[in-house]
């Protein structure tokens, strides 16, 4: 999970979306976080794979 972190908040700015996405990644159970991070770590185009776990744990600004 901790790695998953690292990659997930390196370039993010905005603390709330942080602590949205830090907060969504500790909630995970151990398999889906390890997934997440097998799919940011092999795939070819990583940034992709980061940008939608982001959307996906971040809440959307009316």
């Amino acid at each position: 999970m901790l790695g998953l972190l690292f990659r997930l908040l390196a370039p993010m700015r905005d603390r709330d979306n942080m602590r949205a996405c830090a907060d969504g990644v500790e909630a995970m159970a151990r398999e889906e976080a390890a997934y997440w991070l097998g799919m940011a770590l092999h795939r070819k185009n990583p940034r992709r794979v980061l940008m939608a776990l982001r959307f996906l744990l971040t809440e959307p600004k009316h």
